[in-house]
């Protein structure tokens, strides 16, 4: 009896340490997956402002050139 409850006890307390593991897991990997969504965020938005940039200096050239060419 004394042993079954030995046995027992094991079993619980390994049970909880994989359940914490794995929970442990799921809030690292939570936390993994919320960062890269916020990095590509943040490379997206910073892609779209470069470009506008980019397009407002093309255009300002352009009008600088047809400017100079009169």
């Amino acid at each position: 009896m004394q042993r079954e409850n030995e046995l027992l006890r094991k079993d619980t307390q390994l049970k909880s340490s994989q359940l914490s593991k794995r929970n442990l897991l799921l809030v690292i990997g939570g936390g993994g997956g919320l960062f890269l969504i916020i990095m590509i965020f943040l490379l997206y938005r910073n892609v779209r402002e470069r470009n506008a940039r980019n397009q407002l200096l093309a255009d300002y050239n352009s009008n600088l050139q047809h400017q100079v060419k009169k």
